[in-house]
């Protein structure tokens, strides 16, 4: 096994951070001594992770540099590309749903995370039962069946006393033994040490067998029992899988995820593909979590080593080692809990295995989370992460940088350069109206997010839901729960919330890529979005999309994933995808932002889409809108949306009063953000990144808009200040395909087709001195329409309207191929008249301006005259005739009457002084600035000097 130890850090006494070098790290290390060298950061191998004493004066420089992406070149700091710092921080698992939810049948409330809260360890009905408890269970189960036989046999047999008495006694006694012979089972497992170090850990393994064929031995007569005592004939379709696949574990008649004898229909439907002999065989789900109980009996046999790690506690294993480290465990028997082994229930992917990386147990940076992410990458096709921030309506929180990068990476060169797959949770915080596009590891172009339903197909109370939800799966609600594995060698049946959601997805992916290993990440989403399938069509969330026969729901993504069809999808002549390309529209800058400082009186009665929370009356909407050209999208090498990301800045004084909205050419309208009561946060979305998978299929061509709206416009304040929308899809031509790097601005390709908007469309519209298509407006509810546009597309103000007309679908206000000639020749035109313009001006101009300016040089009086200050040369006053008396100088006057601007040139200075004897006389004077107008200019004139 590969070793990812660090050294021993101590987070109170040092500040870590890492740093990418723009040359060799002996560099960086010469030129700062003080910094000592930690390692090599293990996601990316292009950081360097180094640590001072919290009082090094350099921290404070440091803190101000971190995350500013490249940093300029300073003298002494050439050597640094760039810098981050790495907090000791607390990862947050998904958070448990109050007692109150958990409810049998409670069609409002249903239900619910794991049974226990936090710290509660191992409460309710078989919850948390180890391996004596088991022996102990199914010891008495053997008593029990005993004393029934003997009252069968009582009833049928009653004159024959002697015989009963006879049985009874040998029952008594071989139960007693039994007891006994458990109970010393039972102390000598109690006694057992269990190793941390990984050979240990195998010698162990191989011990437990024996206890493993014990227990089998034991929870077979279980099974028996219960197929003996089926009254139900809805439990009849669960006893044929029994006997079809041999399932002797005693849970599988709870496991209503796998066969819904209650709710026919309402399971994963994967029972045919266990027909087909898919079981998950040679993949890998690694579960980021709080560890994993590998030694339990249903998860020993699938135990992934090699793709294991405690980042933790720095070590090999990720044994749970905290009272509440039961998550992790609960959600690999979901996956891979052995079949046939008679211990708890049955994994829909038990043919494939499970690792375990632990790091929600303890504190860790940024580069653990990073190097958790892609942890052994070459082994590991799954990760599944049933975490997140803070399910409380109030967090925003997005991965660091370099855990970006990590899962770029994992996209990019998991399994063999076809991708990784990270299924994430989408959340529990909905009781407290969270969305998971504040989360920034669902709001993810490369998360699979997955909501949940509950055993009757219901939409839980507490499952989030938001644009960048992609699929539910079954979990808990409406009073069941998830029965599954469970750590100390335990089982439990109270396993619930998209927590439980998640990993049931992940366990179905892995079938999906055994049954087709060349799909890509992108052809995995593409097969979600495809065989999802829709439940209750009649709810009002769900909208129609660009793809024919297929809606979207915020709630519920897709549809449900069901194994049957995505399986079959992925085999049955699947086209793979064309690698992704990618558009970025210029980022939009609103000049100063659009404001309601007039506090608009707008009113509305609309709901708000997915929301339950309606606008109150006067709120305000702030609009703009961007025109995507064909050309552009045909530029980018781009087929058709996929996903898209929006990112925005908007300030405002309550971030919960702010409700987003993006609306397509086609109509198709992406909730980004929504109000959320408990986030009084004023921090705003400052470059926050929303992500929407509602256009999949989508042509991308005409005018987005997207909307903010203040819903709390008389009590808080809403700026808007800029936005940029960027597609991702198929290509067009594989040969013009790129790798994604995230560390480039490919809004420059977007520049370039905004400038040639910007000059093409200047001659199609008279209200504009700049009329790119992006409008920006404050506008009137309902938004059924769109808003009015201004034709002013980077500075605008909110201007209130009182209706607006929609503008049709595909419409763009790219002129057509013809436009290019039209401007061409009026260009030409307009360049023709400007040239006859300023020649015709310029004969009877140079006259005027010549009698002007020799009239303001012969009046000695005229102390702030351009010439005095200006010229060198001090004309001879010494006439025999009072110039300015003269009759020349009065025509001058006159003439100076009718000039229009002729004062704002000047002379050069050394005209004047080549011609002194020009001023003996004052006609021969004007006589020679008339002859000089009309030859050529030898003195320059400056339209900026002026008398």
């Amino acid at each position: 096994m590969k070793n990812y130890t660090v050294p021993k850090r101590d987070f109170q006494k040092r500040e870590y951070f890492m740093v990418e070098a723009d040359s060799s790290i002996e560099e960086v290390r010469k030129q700062h001594p003080s910094w000592r060298y930690e390692y090599l950061d293990r996601a990316l191998g292009k950081y360097h992770v180094f640590s001072l004493p919290k009082k090094h004066r350099d921290v404070f420089l440091l803190k101000r540099m971190s995350g500013k992406g490249l940093l300029e070149k300073r003298d002494g700091e050439s050597t640094l590309k760039s810098v981050y710092m790495l907090p000791e921080k607390k990862l947050e698992r998904r958070a448990p749903v109050p007692e109150e939810y958990w409810g049998e049948g409670d069609s409002k409330s249903e239900d619910c995370e794991d049974s226990e809260m936090r710290g509660e360890v191992n409460e309710g009905e078989d919850s948390g039962r180890g391996i004596s408890e088991m022996k102990r269970e199914n010891s008495e189960m053997k008593e029990e069946d005993n004393e029934s036989e003997d009252n069968e046999r009582e009833n049928n047999e009653s004159e024959n006393s002697e015989s009963e008495n006879s049985e009874r006694e040998n029952s008594e006694r071989e139960n007693s033994e039994s007891e006994n012979s458990m109970n010393e089972e039972g102390e000598n497992e109690e006694g057992k040490n269990e190793g941390e170090e990984y050979q240990e850990y195998e010698d162990r393994n191989k011990n437990k067998n024996k206890d493993i064929q014990d227990i089998q031995d034991l929870s077979s007569r279980l099974a028996k029992r219960q197929s003996k005592k089926v009254t139900d004939s809805s439990q009849l379709v669960v006893e044929k899988a029994r006997e079809e696949f041999g399932i002797d574990d005693p849970q599988f008649s709870q496991q209503w995820h796998i066969v819904n004898a209650e709710f026919p229909g309402e399971d994963v439907d994967v029972v045919p593909v266990w027909r087909q002999n898919i079981t998950g065989k040679g993949v890998v789900t690694a579960i980021i979590d709080d560890g994993l109980d590998f030694e339990n009996p249903d998860l020993a046999g699938a135990f992934c080593a090699e793709g294991s790690w405690d980042y933790n506690d720095n070590t090999a294993l990720p044994r749970p080692r905290l009272q509440d480290d039961y998550h992790g465990t609960r959600c690999a028997g979901e996956i891979a809990a052995a079949l046939g082994n008679g211990f708890c229930g049955v994994g829909v992917a038990h043919g494939s295995r499970v690792s375990g990386v632990r790091i929600l147990s303890g504190s860790l940076t940024a580069e653990d989370e990073a190097a958790a992410m892609v942890h052994a990458l070459g082994v590991n096709d799954i990760y599944s992460c049933s975490w997140g921030p803070p399910d409380n309506g109030r967090a925003m929180d997005v991965p660091d940088k370099i855990v970006r990068e990590a899962i770029l990476k994992g996209v990019q060169e998991g399994r063999s350069g076809k991708g990784a797959l990270y299924v994430f949770a989408s959340g529990n915080g909905a009781l407290h109206q969270d969305s998971c596009n504040f989360d920034g590891y669902t709001n993810s172009i490369y998360s699979i997010t997955v909501t949940a339903l509950d055993h009757r197909g219901l939409h839980p109370q507490y499952a989030e839901s938001c644009a960048a939800v992609m699929v539910a799966a079954y979990s808990s609600g409406s009073g069941a729960h998830i029965s599954t594995t469970d750590f100390k060698e335990g089982c439990s049946a109270r396993h619930g919330g998209t927590s439980a959601a998640a990993p049931l997805a992940a366990g179905l992916y892995a079938l999906v890529l055994e049954a087709n290993p060349a799909l890509t990440w992108r052809d995995v989403q593409q097969l979600t979005v495809m065989a999802a399938v829709q439940v209750h069509p009649e709810d009002p969330g769900w909208q129609d999309s660009a793809i024919p026969g297929r809606r979207y729901s915020y709630k519920f993504g897709w549809g449900k994933l069901d194994a049957a069809k995505i399986v079959a999808a992925a085999r049955d002549n699947y086209r793979l995808l064309r690698p992704q390309a990618w558009y970025y529209t210029p980022y939009l800058h609103l000049g100063e932002g659009q404001k309601n400082d007039d506090k608009n009186n707008i009113s509305s009665h609309v709901q708000p889409e997915g929301s339950n929370l309606p606008w109150p009356d006067h709120s305000v909407i702030f609009s703009s809108s961007f025109d995507v050209s064909q050309k552009g999208i045909a530029n980018a090498n781009l087929h058709h949306i996929e996903q898209i990301t929006v990112t925005v800045n908007v300030s405002t004084s309550k971030r919960g009063a702010v409700y987003i909205r993006l609306v397509s050419p086609h109509g198709i309208v992406s909730r980004l953000a929504q109000q959320r009561p408990h986030d009084t946060d004023s921090s705003g979305f400052n470059n926050w990144t929303f992500s929407s998978v509602a256009h999949w299929g989508e042509d991308p061509v005409g005018k987005w808009e997207i909307q903010v709206i203040n819903t709390e416009p008389d009590s808080q304040r809403v700026e808007f200040h800029g936005w940029q929308l960027r597609f991702f899809g198929e290509c067009v031509d594989p040969k013009r395909a790129r790798r994604f790097d995230m560390d480039k601005d490919y809004s420059e390709e977007g520049e370039k087709e905004l400038t040639s908007i910007l000059s093409v469309s200047s001659l199609s519209t008279s209200t504009s001195a700049l009329p790119l298509s992006s409008s920006s407006s404050s506008s009137t509810l309902p938004l059924s329409s769109s808003s009015s546009s201004s034709t002013l597309p980077l500075s605008s103000s909110p201007s209130s309207s009182s209706s607006s007309s929609s503008s049709p679908p595909s419409s763009h206000t790219l002129p057509s191929d013809h436009a290019d000639w039209y401007f061409l020749a009026l260009l030409l035109l307009g360049f023709g008249i400007c040239m006859w313009m300023l020649k015709c001006r310029k004969k009877p101009g140079r006259a005027r301006q010549r009698d002007e300016y020799e009239f303001e040089i012969i009046n000695p009086d005229e102390e702030d005259s351009d010439f005095d200050h200006n010229s060198h040369f001090q004309p001879s006053i010494d006439s025999s005739e009072d110039v300015s008396g003269s009759p020349a100088a009065k025509n001058a006057d006159a003439d100076d009457e009718n000039a229009e601007t002729a004062h704002d040139e000047l002379f050069n200075n050394s005209y004047a002084q080549d011609d002194q004897s020009a001023f003996n006389t004052e006609e021969e004077e004007r006589e020679r600035l008339f002859n000089t107008s009309n030859a050529d200019d030898p003195f320059r004139v400056s339209d900026d000097d002026s008398t």
